[in-house]
C-alpha cells in the first residue's frame, strides 16, 4: 500500500508567519488540492496509463481547516434489502497543529504521519499535477528507506519525500531525530540559516544528511548510509530535483517524463490550472515560461 501525504492546513493568523507568507494570499490551495486529487483519481482509473492500484490519499492537516466533500462527507447508501447505512468519506489524517506556525506543524504533521500511517508514504505539498502512476517512485532504485531530491545538488528540496516500508520502526526514530533537531534550532537566537522560518522543514534534512556532499560541497548522488544508532542504519537515496522524479514545468527543472510536476515558488503557483487543463486536456505540459 502507497499513502500520498500531501500536507496542507489553512492559515488563520498571519501574524506568526514571516511577511513574505502574505504573498500567498492570493492563492487557491483549496484548488490545488482539489486538482492534485484529480489528478490522483484521474491516473488511477484511466486505461491509458498504468493503473495505480493500492494507492491511498490522505490530506495530512490539523483539526480546524474545512474541506469539501471529495476529502470528507457522509453518504446515505441502500443495501440490498433496502435498508439505509452510512458510508463515512475521509480523506483526512488529522493532527492537534492549529496553533503552530505553519512550518512547525508541517513538521509535526509528517512525524506524526510516519508514526501511525503504515506502509510506503509520499510526503509532499498540494502543488503538484500527478502525471504517471506513482508505484513508479520505489521502482526506479529499490532497496531505500528513505528518498529526498537535491537542487543542482546543494540543497534539499522536499517537494517529494518518499518513505518506504522496509524498516519502519527505524524510519520512525528518523523522523523524531529530524523533528527533534528542527526544534534545536529554532530555539537558538540565531538559526545560522537565512529563512529559517519559512525553509526549515527542508533546512534541516541538509543538516541531517550533510555528511553526504563530496569535497566540493555538492550532494552525491544515489544511496548513502544513515547511522540512525550505534547499531542500526537506514539506506538514504538521494535524486536530483529535475529528474523522473520529480521536475517543475518550466526550463530551470524541466523533466518531460517526469512523475511527479512540482510547481514551487509564486511565478509557476500562477500556472498551475493551465498545467491542470493541459493533462486533463490530453496534451503534453509545456515549458511555461523558458
Amino acid at each position: 500500500m502507497i499513502t500520498l501525504l500531501p500536507f496542507y492546513r489553512e492559515i488563520t493568523d498571519y501574524d506568526k508567519e514571516p511577511i513574505w507568507v502574505h504573498n500567498l494570499k492570493g492563492f487557491n490551495y483549496p484548488l490545488m488540492l482539489s486538482q492534485l486529487y484529480d489528478t490522483y483519481a484521474r491516473i488511477s482509473i484511466d486505461k491509458h496509463t498504468l493503473p495505480m492500484k493500492d494507492i491511498k490519499f490522505l490530506v495530512n492537516t490539523d483539526e480546524k481547516t474545512k474541506f469539501n466533500t471529495k476529502f470528507e462527507r457522509v453518504d446515505i447508501l441502500e443495501d440490498d434489502d433496502g435498508n439505509e447505512y452510512k458510508k463515512v468519506i475521509k480523506r483526512t489524517f488529522r493532527n492537534d497543529v492549529s496553533d503552530l506556525s505553519l512550518i512547525e506543524s508541517k513538521v509535526v504533521a509528517e512525524t506524526n504521519a510516519v508514526n501511525k500511517v503504515k506502509g510506503k508514504l509520499i510526503l509532499c505539498g498540494v502543488d503538484h499535477i500527478i502525471r504517471r502512476d506513482v508505484h513508479l517512485l520505489f521502482e526506479i532504485e529499490k532497496d531505500f528507506d528513505i528518498a529526498v531530491s537535491v537542487r543542482k545538488q546543494k540543497k534539499v528540496n522536499n517537494a517529494i519525500v518518499l518513505v518506504n516500508d522496509r524498516k519502519p520502526d527505524l524510519v520512525k526514530k528518523f523522523f523524531q531525530k529530524r523533528k527533534k533537531l528542527y526544534y534545536e534550532i529554532k530555539s537558538k537566537k540565531d538559526t545560522g540559516h537565512k529563512n529559517w522560518e519559512w525553509y526549515g522543514d527542508q533546512l534541516v534534512y541538509d543538516e541531517l544528511f550533510k555528511e553526504f556532499r563530496g569535497p566540493d560541497k555538492k550532494y552525491v548522488l544515489g544511496k548513502h548510509k544513515y547511522n540512525i544508532d550505534k547499531i542500526n542504519e537506514l539506506t538514504i537515496l538521494i535524486y536530483p530535483y529535475g529528474s523522473e522524479y520529480v521536475g517543475t514545468p518550466d526550463a530551470f527543472h524541466y523533466y518531460r517524463h517526469a512523475i511527479i510536476y512540482d510547481f514551487k515558488g509564486q511565478e509557476r503557483k500562477r500556472h498551475i490550472q493551465k498545467g491542470f487543463h493541459n493533462l486533463f486536456g490530453n496534451t503534453e505540459i509545456q515549458p511555461y515560461f523558458i
